[in-house]
Parts: C-alpha cells; sequence; structure tokens
C-alpha cells in the first residue's frame, strides 16, 4: 500500500467514526485537541494523525484499529455503547434475553427481499407455554428459548405485546 492510498483511507474511515460519534468537525478537533483547520486535513487524506491525537480520540469512544486498519475493535465503545454493555453484563439470564429481544425489535428491519413477506417481529419465541409472536395483541408466558443468532436464552417470561389503546372520543352533547 503506498502512502497517499494509506492516508486516502485513514481520512475517509476518521471522518466515518467521527459522524458514527455524532460530532461535527469542529467538535472533533475540540475533542482531540488539535486545530479544525488539522482535522478536515486529515479527513481529506492529506495528513494523518499522531499518537496523541489518536489516544484522545480512543478516548472519546474513537475506534483507531478502524480508521488505521479498516477492521473494526470490538473494545471501540461510545460512552452510551459502553453504558449498555455495562449494564446488559450485570443482568441475570432473562434479563440478558429481554434486552437482546428489546434491542432486535428497535432495529431497523433488514432489508426486503421482493419474494418474502416481511415480518413484524423479529424474534421467534417458542417454549412451553408460548407461542410465536407475529405482531397483533399477544400474551406470552411461561417458560420460553429466545434464539438471537446462534445464541439460545431460556428463562421464565412473560411479554404483552399489541397496539397502543385508542384514545376514548369524548362524548357530544
Amino acid at each position: 500500500m503506498n502512502n497517499a492510498t494509506f492516508n486516502e483511507f485513514c481520512g475517509e474511515r476518521m471522518r466515518e467514526e467521527r459522524k458514527r460519534m455524532g460530532f461535527t468537525q469542529h467538535k472533533m478537533a475540540e475533542q482531540v485537541g488539535v486545530h479544525v483547520e488539522m482535522s478536515g486535513r486529515y479527513e481529506r487524506g492529506q495528513a494523518v494523525p499522531g499518537g496523541d491525537v489518536l489516544v484522545a480520540f480512543a478516548a472519546i469512544g474513537g475506534d483507531v484499529q478502524y480508521v488505521l486498519t479498516g477492521k473494526r475493535s470490538a473494545h471501540a465503545l461510545t460512552p452510551d455503547e459502553e453504558e449498555l454493555v455495562t449494564t446488559y453484563r450485570t443482568l441475570d439470564i432473562r434479563g440478558k434475553a429481554g434486552m437482546l429481544g428489546m434491542a432486535e425489535g428497535l432495529a431497523p428491519p433488514p432489508a426486503k427481499q421482493k419474494t418474502e413477506k416481511p415480518s413484524s417481529f423479529a424474534n421467534t419465541i417458542t417454549g412451553a407455554n408460548a407461542q410465536v409472536i407475529q405482531g397483533g395483541k399477544t400474551k406470552i408466558s411461561g417458560n420460553a428459548t429466545v434464539n438471537h443468532g446462534t445464541q439460545n436464552y431460556a428463562a421464565p417470561m412473560t411479554f404483552n405485546v399489541g397496539d397502543k389503546k385508542k384514545k376514548k372520543k369524548p362524548l357530544e352533547e
């Protein structure tokens, strides 16, 4: 890899990371201790940040490994992501299953395939006294297994899934 290509890729990935973290160019420059013009030079591939800048960048949640190599690090977390991971690690298996189900339910749906009908719920929940959630009003209780990717979580749980309550119309006189 020649130096110009490295600088270009490094700058593109630095910009991606800045945007992922929700910083403006000015705010990012302030956070890592450089002038906004220098931050712009990094992003345009005209300069590569030094060690002090990269350490400051990592301290605010930037993925330095990604900026330098193009490969994401599992250790680079924003403060919000770090709080979620820390909280997740304190939960029992039932709490973890619930948190994973909630996160998957809130995630944007995958790209629609033309041949399949889109599903209204991403997880499949099965087990004793349980049923598959397909949307609408459903109550599930008992011992259930949540299949999340390649992991299965089993625990007693209850889910109430349904539409919001309709507001009553005021009586007309």
